[in-house]
């Protein structure tokens, strides 16, 4: 979402187009085009020195054994190489971090395809045998088939990256030898590189596809999370809202004690829990004996500290099921549940006296007040 210029003190808003993030759309595909390229280069490329091999074996006397070798080294060190950068890219990407635009992947596809394909200079000079010319078409065809297929998500560059290196020796070498199964395939060699190329492309294109909707199917899903995580948000500070103002419409905002309101509610319930349970409650009432001097002398914020102090200095004194309540001004009640005879409720009242006796910290100095207490018990 952008934020255009407010107007007549309302902000307007304009929605993100599919425009606006394609370049980024386009650019991950990209990066997960030569992810996937990359993850599947190991499985084919592995394929280069056993081919190799097999190949220098095939050919035999035909071509000195260390140049057949020689060759076959080659190959499996740009096969290990291409290997190797894959697997750097593939661990880079894990790992969350940049990989680059794939150069080094390009260069290694160049290498390999190079590398085999310069088979050719190795095997077609002086040989006779159509059926070594036969075998190495085969193998190089194999090699240039699966690298078409693996590399269909990165696109073309990767494409021609690995077959002209790899198909233009063995077309140059055939073309311009004096023999006509040569000749013919110097012809069919560019036709068979136009069939891999709209291959590649149909391939390509179908992979992209897939890539771009198992990228909106993640953008949505991310979106749908995100949305449920604001929503969940979004219930649990409405809870906390309307604890928040359940809690303040029940309580004293002065001293966090119930109010007026929740000690009616818990009276009511109080007597008609006495009357299934056959016992008796009580209500202790009492307010601060010369509070207004306090306040007075003192200012109101004092009076206030007294109020709270007061609060905290009664609560420890109940049990708890017993509830301490605050009406108003200086004045504090204390709900007694089942109490069975008026002495327990005098004993209360006493010891509440006495506590309320002990001297207060108040605005820096020490306050000592004293509470008038009345005792009402009902029974059934």
């Amino acid at each position: 979402m952008a934020d255009l210029p407010a107007t007549a003190g309302h902000s307007i808003r304009r929605e993100t187009t599919p425009s606006d993030s394609a370049p980024s759309v386009d650019a991950d595909v990209r990066a997960e085009g030569l992810d996937r390229a990359h993850r599947l280069a190991p499985s084919w490329a592995a394929f280069a020195p056993l081919g190799s091999l097999l190949l220098a074996a095939v050919i035999g006397d035909a071509i000195p054994l260390g140049r057949r070798l020689l060759w076959a080294g080659i190959v499996s060190l740009a096969a290990a190489y291409l290997c190797l950068v894959s697997w750097r890219r593939t661990r880079l990407r894990h790992r969350g971090r940049a990989a680059g635009g794939g150069t080094a992947g390009l260069v290694g596809h160049a290498f390999l395809g190079a590398a085999w394909g310069s088979v050719a200079l190795i095997a077609f000079p002086g040989a006779e045998r159509t059926d070594i010319r036969a075998v190495v078409i085969l193998f190089a065809s194999i090699t240039s088939t699966l690298a078409t297929v693996a590399s269909a998500a990165a696109g073309p560059s990767y494409f021609a990256a690995i077959q002209i290196p790899l198909i233009l020796p063995i077309a140059l070498v055939v073309g311009f030898t004096d023999d006509r199964l040569n000749r013919l395939l110097a012809i069919a060699i560019p036709f068979y590189f136009l069939i891999l190329a709209t291959v590649h492309r149909g391939l390509h294109q179908s992979a992209i596809r897939e890539l771009r909707l198992a990228h909106s199917n993640n953008t949505l899903v991310g979106s749908l999370v995100a949305e449920q995580d604001r929503t969940a948000d979004a219930n649990r500070r409405l809870r906390e809202a309307n604890y928040r103002l359940s809690r303040q419409a029940a309580h004293d905002g002065l001293t966090g004690l119930p109010n007026r309101a929740a000690f009616l509610d818990a009276l009511d319930r109080a007597v008609a829990t006495s009357l299934r349970h056959d016992h008796g409650i009580a209500v202790l009432y009492f307010d601060l004996d010369h509070f207004k001097i306090v306040n007075d002398s003192l200012g109101h914020r004092a009076g206030d500290e007294l109020l709270v102090a007061v609060a905290h200095r009664l609560e420890p004194l109940l049990r708890p099921e017993d509830l301490p309540s605050r009406l108003g001004g200086d004045e504090f009640t204390v709900l007694l549940s089942r109490i069975d005879d008026l002495l327990e409720a005098v004993r209360v009242a006493e010891r509440l006296r006495c506590a309320m006796a002990e001297p207060f910290a108040v605005a820096g100095r020490r306050v000592q007040i004293s509470v008038s207490i009345g005792v009402r018990r009902t029974s059934v």
